[in-house]
């Protein structure tokens, strides 16, 4: 008899980074969960004084211990004062998670989050239950916190009596933040709080409503490449603020995808939002104000987007309200229900439509190059709540507008015959997606989660027919 002898070596635990140490309640799954000291604070819980740093190790995930703050607000204006400026660096392939609503990490005014992940290797902030791998992954919302970045650029909600909108004393407060309360706001356009790039948000928005909320956060930031997954309320929340976001991605999300409010003045481009279908999440993009004629406007531009929402039976695709004068820009929105909810209230909240700018007077809402597709119709009609259906059909058939009221012809996400007659030149586009990338070849593929196929194993490619509703792969040739 032929006896083999088969020695079985364990895989290594990871070990927490020099500096950190490790968590009582690790491990957490196949990782080995980690905390602080951070900087001056033994966990990953408190107030940030010093500038710290948190570094990828493979099999190691960080654990919040409760609300984090970065620095201790700087109030408005532009910051020249403020010393030290405290900077929180996130290393790309970071995975943080949090357990409740009381875990959230908030930037302060005047300090700065450095979260740079990469394509392959993207920073995730999500729940120990996502990590565990607990629960129905599918649906889970609300398991923490989420991600709270502030900054002093202008806002138009102030919470100071006698305060003017788009001025140094025109702050406001976060909902769900208490004890202490956390400010935003103060007139700096240009105002940096830091990085966030590749960073996906998941399961998030207990106690804050969001998954990632950006209060008065300025254009000298850069927001690219963040996706937020299954928040409990919306997907980003941006009040106020100057920023210029592109390329980002809202899934599962169960109030709006995407709500800008207070007087925001962004640039969002190459978005896509998909809300959870049926009765599970509100409006793909609101746009609000405080009120018509509250300045400065919530003049936000959105273009090259997609809202993909075809099993929609709640909210819209967009709404716009209380004085909101957006525009919408290159895009397609596909939903189930309606496709454009106009209030009343929203541009100058007067009757009929207006189209063009005069005189910095404010003005309507604006679409140009849209695709509407919508099971329940163009424009909510519940002119007893506030809908006004005449002036929403208006802006959608304003002059030189080139919208068009069609059928889709996507292709998943990628845009067909029709998304291509409504913007005709070659070299530009509707939609998130570009006519030379594919569903599984995009800007999106590689990093985020639950948007786009699985790609075919490693030596297998695209069979191009499906096998009881998944995609099949076939080997390649030699």
């Amino acid at each position: 008899m032929l006896t083999v002898n088969v020695t079985y070596t364990p895989t290594a635990v990871a070990s927490c980074p020099e500096g950190f140490t490790e968590s009582p309640d690790s491990p957490l799954g196949d990782k080995t969960l980690c905390t602080g000291p951070l900087g001056n604070l033994a966990e990953f819980k408190g107030v940030l004084t010093q500038s710290a740093t948190i570094p990828y190790v493979e099999g190691v995930v960080y654990e919040l211990g409760g609300r984090l703050d970065v620095g201790v607000d700087g109030g408005g204006g532009t910051c020249a004062n403020v010393t030290p400026v405290v900077v929180l660096t996130i290393g790309a392939g970071v995975t943080i998670v949090g357990d409740s609503g009381d875990d959230y990490l908030l930037v302060n005014r005047c300090h700065r989050i450095e979260a740079a992940g990469t394509r392959d290797a993207p920073i995730v902030f999500t729940s120990r239950n996502d990590v565990a791998g607990t629960g129905d992954r599918e649906s889970a919302t609300g398991e923490w916190g989420g991600v709270v970045v502030l900054g002093n650029s202008v806002i138009n909600r102030c919470d100071a009596p006698g305060a003017r909108g788009g001025t140094i004393a025109c702050e406001n407060t976060v909902k769900g933040v208490t004890a202490p309360e956390a400010k935003y706001g103060g007139g700096y356009l240009g105002a940096n709080s830091g990085t966030l790039e590749y960073v996906s948000v998941r399961h998030a928005g207990a106690r804050l409503n969001a998954g990632l909320t950006l209060g008065g956060v300025g254009h000298g930031t850069t927001v690219e490449y963040v996706q937020v997954h299954n928040s409990s309320g919306d997907g980003v929340r941006v009040l106020g603020g100057s920023v210029n976001a592109d390329h980002l991605v809202f899934t599962g999300n169960a109030d709006e995808q995407l709500e800008m409010d207070e007087g925001s003045g962004s640039h969002i481009g190459y978005m896509v939002g998909v809300p959870r279908g049926g009765e599970g999440s509100d409006n793909g993009i609101e746009v609000r104000s405080v009120a018509p004629g509250v300045r400065p406007w919530t003049n936000a531009y959105v273009h090259h987007f997609t809202l993909l929402a075809p099993d929609n039976t709640r909210g819209s695709g967009i709404r716009v309200t209380a004085g909101a004068q957006p525009s919408f820009s290159k895009g397609i929105v596909v939903d189930g229900n309606v496709c454009l909810d106009y209030e009343e209230s929203a541009g100058d909240g007067k009757p009929g439509y207006q189209s063009d700018y005069r005189y910095g007077s404010v003005n309507d809402p604006r679409f140009s190059k849209v695709l509407f597709d919508c099971g329940g119709g163009l424009v909510t009609t519940d002119t007893d709540n506030g809908d006004d259906p005449t002036e929403g059909r208006a802006a959608v058939n304003a002059r030189g507008s080139n919208n068009a009221v069609a059928s889709n012809t996507l292709d998943g996400f990628m845009p067909g015959s029709a998304e291509r007659r409504v913007e005709v030149i070659s070299s530009h586009h509707i939609g998130a997606f570009g006519p030379e990338e594919t569903n599984t070849d995009n800007w999106a593929a590689g990093w985020t989660r639950d948007l786009l196929p699985e790609p075919c194993p490693a030596g297998t490619g695209d069979a191009g027919y499906d096998v009881d509703g998944e995609r099949a792969c076939s080997p390649r040739l030699p």
